[in-house]
């Protein structure tokens, strides 16, 4: 019940984000001073001047950042870094994309989102106008930004930093020291508010327990929401239930699919079932590997990260039902022993041989490499399907073509 809680909790703060979205408040430029006898004097006309006025509009800005920037180099696309350890101190104008172990930003100014994935985030003395999203181990924030949305285990807002509008975290450990302007919406096990903490507007949280929240704090209003765990005992007889029911729906689905709307499944060659299973327990490894490396380098062209995302898409798609392929395969060969295949019977045995797959995950120690055999097993068939598939169009546009 909690997982589930935690989940809409995300879409509701993700979808509240995005609908009530008002204007982005723009970070103050920084100042680099420069020595007056580099600049020419016909140069200097052209340059704004600066005074101590708050600029009116994003054109005033960016003419202020020309008269007190003028040396000073801005990265003007989005940033891509992944590797091991990521550190990013330039000024960007454009979105950040960030994946590595750890992660740092610091001293930058961002005029857009910033997107990063790490076991250690750290983002220290940034101005970002767009909303952070951070998912890792740790997570440590101590800048300026309009929104943050964060999923990690610890997360941690220090006294330094300051978000302009909504503050949207699911984490075990949340800590807050710093300057929240509107909402801080929470899903937790535990929460500190330290004595410097302001929150402006209200303190959404959803835990097992009240958390910590010093006297001296500043907070409009606090809503606490109360998770009820079900008992252990009861919890686990209906997930198991759940599960089972799942499990025959999927497949009864997927089969009555691949059975009724195609006939390349059984139009497949078929031999020695152990031989078959062997080949494509091969066939699905290569799948399983190169399938998720071209969808990344597809990403990371830029005329191919449309395809990169749908093929990553679909890979996961085929994960899912991988397992239910394998039983739908063995189900067929078994039907296909008697004098007239049924659908209806190849599904029912399916299912069963679904649930008896499923239960192999009680089975300790080799469960998990009996379930990795599977999905592999499933990215095989299903390779041999596509693959038939695209070798009958071949043949039939060769005839065509003679």
């Amino acid at each position: 019940m909690k997982k589930i809680i935690g989940v809409l909790f995300v879409i509701i703060i993700l979808l509240s984000t995005i609908c009530f979205a008002t204007e982005q408040k723009i970070p103050q430029p920084r100042t680099v001073e420069t020595p007056q006898e580099e600049i020419n004097q016909d140069e200097t006309s052209e340059i704004p001047q600066v005074t101590d006025e708050e600029p009116e509009n994003y054109d005033d800005l960016i003419d202020l950042i020309s008269a007190t920037n003028y040396d000073l180099d801005i990265i003007e696309d989005d940033v891509y870094e992944m590797k091991e350890n990521v550190i990013i101190n330039e000024d960007v104008d454009g979105n950040v994309h960030a994946m590595g172990r750890k992660v740092r930003i610091e001293d930058a100014i961002i005029y857009g989102n910033v997107f990063v994935m790490a076991q250690e985030i750290e983002i220290v003395d940034c101005e970002i106008s767009g909303t952070i999203y951070a998912m890792g181990e740790k997570i440590f924030f101590s800048g300026n930004t309009n929104d943050i949305c964060a999923m990690g285990r610890r997360v941690s807002f220090e006294e330094e930093s300051v978000v302009s509008r909504n503050a949207n975290v699911v984490a075990k450990d949340l800590t807050i020291r710093g300057n929240i302007e509107r909402n801080l919406n929470a899903s937790i096990e535990q929460i500190n508010i330290m004595d410097t903490a302001v929150i402006e507007g209200n303190l959404n949280y959803f835990s097992n327990s009240k958390g910590t929240i010093s006297e001296n704090a500043e907070i409009e209003d606090i809503h606490f929401m109360k998770i009820h765990e079900e008992p252990e005992q009861e919890k686990e007889i209906t997930d198991y239930v759940l599960e089972v029911v799942t499990v025959a729906l999927k497949t009864s689905i997927i089969a009555f699919f691949i059975l009724s709307l195609t006939n390349k499944f059984k139009l497949m060659k078929r031999g020695n079932l152990i031989l078959d299973l062997l080949k494509s327990t091969g066939k699905g490894m290569i799948a399983f590997v190169l399938t998720p490396a071209i969808a990344i380098l597809l990403m990371l062209s830029i005329i191919g990260t449309a395809l990169g995302v749908s093929l990553l898409a679909i890979y996961g798609v085929l994960l899912y039902v991988a397992t239910a392929i394998v039983a739908i395969e063995i189900a067929y060969r078994i039907a296909s022993n008697k004098e007239q295949i049924s659908n209806v019977k190849v599904v029912g045995i399916a299912i069963l041989i679904s649930i008896i797959l499923w239960a192999v995950k009680f089975i300790p120690v080799v469960n998990g490499w009996i379930q990795f055999i599977l999905i592999l097993i499933g990215l095989g068939i299903l390779s041999n399907v596509i693959f038939q598939k695209i070798k009958e169009e071949t043949n039939n546009g060769e005839i065509n073509e003679n």
